[in-house]
Protein backbone atom coordinates (compact mmCIF):
# COMPACT_ATOMS: atom_id res chain seq x y z
CA UNK A 1 0.00 0.00 0.00
CA UNK A 2 1.69 3.34 -0.95
CA UNK A 3 1.82 5.87 1.85
CA UNK A 4 3.92 9.56 2.11
CA UNK A 5 6.89 10.15 3.59
CA UNK A 6 7.62 13.75 4.76
CA UNK A 7 11.60 14.92 4.47
CA UNK A 8 12.34 17.83 6.36
CA UNK A 9 15.63 19.50 4.91
CA UNK A 10 17.60 21.67 7.49
CA UNK A 11 20.15 24.51 5.33
CA UNK A 12 23.25 25.13 7.49
CA UNK A 13 23.28 28.78 8.56
CA UNK A 14 20.11 30.47 7.14
CA UNK A 15 17.94 28.38 9.19
CA UNK A 16 15.52 27.95 6.67
CA UNK A 17 14.15 24.44 5.75
CA UNK A 18 12.29 22.54 2.89
CA UNK A 19 9.86 19.71 3.40
CA UNK A 20 10.10 17.42 0.52
CA UNK A 21 7.43 14.40 0.21
CA UNK A 22 7.73 11.61 -1.27
CA UNK A 23 5.01 8.89 -2.16
CA UNK A 24 6.55 5.36 -1.99
CA UNK A 25 5.96 1.95 -0.83
CA UNK A 26 7.17 0.75 2.35
CA UNK A 27 9.24 -1.85 0.47
CA UNK A 28 10.57 0.53 -2.08
CA UNK A 29 11.91 2.85 0.91
CA UNK A 30 13.09 0.02 2.83
CA UNK A 31 15.26 -1.41 -0.23
CA UNK A 32 16.49 2.47 -0.99
CA UNK A 33 17.27 2.73 2.50
CA UNK A 34 19.43 -0.90 2.63
CA UNK A 35 20.97 -0.17 -0.82
CA UNK A 36 22.62 3.25 0.56
CA UNK A 37 23.59 1.38 3.86
CA UNK A 38 24.97 -1.26 1.81
CA UNK A 39 27.16 0.44 -0.20
CA UNK A 40 29.00 2.60 2.40
CA UNK A 41 28.98 -0.31 4.94
CA UNK A 42 29.82 -3.08 3.04
CA UNK A 43 33.65 -1.63 1.78
CA UNK A 44 34.69 -0.91 5.45
CA UNK A 45 33.23 -4.14 6.07
CA UNK A 46 34.99 -5.99 3.69
CA UNK A 47 38.51 -4.47 5.23
CA UNK A 48 38.00 -6.27 8.87
CA UNK A 49 38.02 -10.21 7.36
CA UNK A 50 41.16 -10.75 6.55
CA UNK A 51 42.16 -9.24 9.83
CA UNK A 52 40.10 -10.81 11.77
CA UNK A 53 40.33 -14.22 10.44
CA UNK A 54 44.11 -14.40 11.24
CA UNK A 55 43.49 -13.17 14.50
CA UNK A 56 40.89 -15.77 15.46
CA UNK A 57 43.00 -18.27 13.73
CA UNK A 58 45.55 -17.08 16.33
CA UNK A 59 43.38 -17.30 18.86
CA UNK A 60 42.44 -21.21 18.62
CA UNK A 61 46.04 -22.52 17.99
CA UNK A 62 46.91 -20.74 21.30
CA UNK A 63 44.11 -21.72 23.35
CA UNK A 64 44.76 -25.57 22.08
CA UNK A 65 48.52 -25.35 22.63
CA UNK A 66 47.68 -24.17 26.10
CA UNK A 67 45.04 -26.90 26.63
CA UNK A 68 45.84 -29.78 29.40
CA UNK A 69 44.95 -32.44 27.32
CA UNK A 70 47.92 -31.92 25.39
CA UNK A 71 50.42 -33.01 28.12
CA UNK A 72 48.22 -36.06 28.66
CA UNK A 73 48.82 -36.65 25.19
CA UNK A 74 51.95 -36.33 25.31
CA UNK A 75 53.07 -38.16 28.81
CA UNK A 76 49.99 -38.57 31.19
CA UNK A 77 46.83 -41.19 31.31
CA UNK A 78 45.71 -40.61 27.50
CA UNK A 79 48.97 -41.35 26.25
CA UNK A 80 49.09 -45.01 28.25
CA UNK A 81 45.45 -45.59 27.68
CA UNK A 82 45.84 -44.88 23.57
CA UNK A 83 49.42 -46.39 23.59
CA UNK A 84 50.96 -43.34 22.29
CA UNK A 85 54.93 -43.40 22.00
CA UNK A 86 56.05 -39.54 21.87
CA UNK A 87 56.60 -39.39 18.59
CA UNK A 88 53.41 -40.18 17.52
CA UNK A 89 51.64 -37.55 20.52
CA UNK A 90 54.05 -35.19 19.19
CA UNK A 91 52.91 -35.21 15.29
CA UNK A 92 49.18 -35.70 16.45
CA UNK A 93 49.73 -32.26 18.32
CA UNK A 94 51.16 -30.38 15.40
CA UNK A 95 48.58 -31.45 12.76
CA UNK A 96 45.70 -30.39 15.23
CA UNK A 97 46.94 -27.07 15.64
CA UNK A 98 47.27 -27.18 12.42
CA UNK A 99 43.73 -28.25 11.68
CA UNK A 100 42.60 -25.83 14.35
CA UNK A 101 43.42 -23.22 12.54
CA UNK A 102 42.66 -23.93 9.35
CA UNK A 103 39.03 -24.45 10.77
CA UNK A 104 38.54 -21.05 10.85
CA UNK A 105 36.41 -19.05 8.24
CA UNK A 106 35.08 -15.44 7.97
CA UNK A 107 33.13 -14.09 5.22
CA UNK A 108 30.70 -11.30 4.49
CA UNK A 109 27.01 -12.71 4.48
CA UNK A 110 24.14 -10.97 2.55
CA UNK A 111 20.43 -11.10 3.31
CA UNK A 112 17.37 -10.95 2.11
CA UNK A 113 17.70 -7.13 1.49
CA UNK A 114 20.96 -6.67 0.82
CA UNK A 115 24.25 -6.81 3.06
CA UNK A 116 24.13 -8.76 6.48
CA UNK A 117 27.37 -8.92 8.16
CA UNK A 118 29.87 -11.16 9.14
CA UNK A 119 29.97 -15.06 9.40
CA UNK A 120 32.69 -16.39 11.69
CA UNK A 121 32.89 -20.41 11.48
CA UNK A 122 35.02 -22.54 13.71
CA UNK A 123 34.46 -25.52 13.25
CA UNK A 124 37.63 -28.20 14.05
CA UNK A 125 35.89 -31.54 14.83
CA UNK A 126 36.04 -32.47 11.31
CA UNK A 127 39.03 -31.74 10.72
CA UNK A 128 41.20 -32.92 13.94
CA UNK A 129 39.29 -36.58 13.91
CA UNK A 130 40.57 -36.85 10.32
CA UNK A 131 44.58 -36.17 10.82
CA UNK A 132 46.82 -38.57 9.87
CA UNK A 133 48.59 -39.34 13.39
CA UNK A 134 44.84 -39.74 15.16
CA UNK A 135 44.58 -43.71 14.17
CA UNK A 136 47.27 -46.12 14.20
CA UNK A 137 47.48 -49.70 13.06
CA UNK A 138 47.78 -52.28 16.17
CA UNK A 139 48.17 -56.07 14.74
CA UNK A 140 45.50 -55.79 12.48
CA UNK A 141 43.42 -53.76 14.36
CA UNK A 142 43.32 -50.08 13.76
CA UNK A 143 43.11 -47.82 16.51
CA UNK A 144 41.33 -44.79 15.92
CA UNK A 145 42.36 -43.24 19.20
CA UNK A 146 41.35 -39.61 18.25
CA UNK A 147 37.67 -40.27 16.89
CA UNK A 148 37.19 -42.40 20.83
CA UNK A 149 38.53 -39.21 22.63
CA UNK A 150 36.25 -36.97 20.72
CA UNK A 151 33.24 -38.78 20.00
CA UNK A 152 32.94 -41.68 21.89
CA UNK A 153 31.87 -40.66 25.16
CA UNK A 154 31.79 -43.53 28.17
CA UNK A 155 30.95 -46.13 25.35
CA UNK A 156 32.87 -49.39 25.73
CA UNK A 157 35.62 -48.86 22.91
CA UNK A 158 37.45 -52.25 23.63
CA UNK A 159 35.60 -55.07 25.11
CA UNK A 160 37.85 -57.44 27.81
CA UNK A 161 40.79 -55.39 27.80
CA UNK A 162 41.97 -52.36 30.43
CA UNK A 163 45.08 -50.48 30.25
CA UNK A 164 47.50 -50.58 33.11
CA UNK A 165 50.67 -48.86 34.05
CA UNK A 166 53.75 -50.69 33.95
CA UNK A 167 56.74 -48.67 34.58
CA UNK A 168 59.27 -51.97 35.28
CA UNK A 169 58.56 -52.54 31.54
CA UNK A 170 58.07 -48.95 30.22
CA UNK A 171 60.40 -50.17 27.32
CA UNK A 172 58.81 -52.75 26.19
CA UNK A 173 55.15 -50.56 25.34
CA UNK A 174 54.38 -48.42 22.73
CA UNK A 175 53.81 -45.50 24.68
CA UNK A 176 56.84 -46.29 27.38
CA UNK A 177 54.42 -46.15 30.29
CA UNK A 178 52.12 -49.76 29.83
CA UNK A 179 49.98 -51.91 28.31
CA UNK A 180 46.87 -52.87 27.51
CA UNK A 181 46.12 -56.17 28.85
CA UNK A 182 43.30 -58.93 29.05
CA UNK A 183 41.73 -58.42 32.52
CA UNK A 184 38.08 -59.10 31.72
CA UNK A 185 36.86 -55.68 31.87
CA UNK A 186 36.60 -52.96 29.27
CA UNK A 187 37.88 -50.20 27.89
CA UNK A 188 36.71 -47.03 27.86
CA UNK A 189 38.54 -43.60 27.51
CA UNK A 190 39.26 -41.78 30.82
CA UNK A 191 35.83 -39.80 31.85
CA UNK A 192 37.72 -36.82 32.97
CA UNK A 193 38.94 -36.84 29.28
CA UNK A 194 35.94 -38.28 27.60
CA UNK A 195 34.04 -36.49 24.62
CA UNK A 196 30.66 -36.94 22.43
CA UNK A 197 30.01 -34.81 19.50
CA UNK A 198 28.59 -32.48 21.07
CA UNK A 199 30.85 -31.93 23.92
CA UNK A 200 34.50 -32.47 24.20
CA UNK A 201 37.95 -30.31 24.47
CA UNK A 202 37.43 -28.83 20.70
CA UNK A 203 33.80 -27.55 22.07
CA UNK A 204 35.12 -26.43 24.82
CA UNK A 205 37.87 -24.20 23.55
CA UNK A 206 35.30 -22.59 20.77
CA UNK A 207 32.81 -22.16 23.16
CA UNK A 208 35.37 -20.56 26.07
CA UNK A 209 36.71 -18.16 23.06
CA UNK A 210 33.25 -16.35 21.66
CA UNK A 211 34.06 -13.38 24.24
CA UNK A 212 37.37 -13.25 22.68
CA UNK A 213 36.04 -13.61 18.98
CA UNK A 214 33.59 -10.86 20.01
CA UNK A 215 36.23 -8.17 21.12
CA UNK A 216 38.31 -8.69 18.23
CA UNK A 217 35.21 -7.97 15.66
CA UNK A 218 34.85 -4.68 17.98
CA UNK A 219 38.22 -4.20 17.86
CA UNK A 220 38.54 -4.88 13.89
CA UNK A 221 35.23 -2.62 12.63
CA UNK A 222 36.32 -0.01 15.10
CA UNK A 223 39.82 0.25 12.94
CA UNK A 224 37.76 1.19 10.06
CA UNK A 225 34.43 3.32 10.65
Amino acid sequence: MDYSIVVILFVSGKGNRMRLKLKTTNTEFIARVSSLVDNRIKPLILKTVGPIEKRVRSLMVRRLSEHPILDELKNGRLALDFGLSPAVANAAISEMLVAIESSVSVSAIRGGRGFTGLKITVDPLGSITDIPSGSYDSNGHSIEWMDWLLTRGSQIVVGGFESVFALSSAGESRSGLGFMVKTGGDFRVDPQFAGTQDNNFLTEIVNGSRVLIENIIKEEINKVI
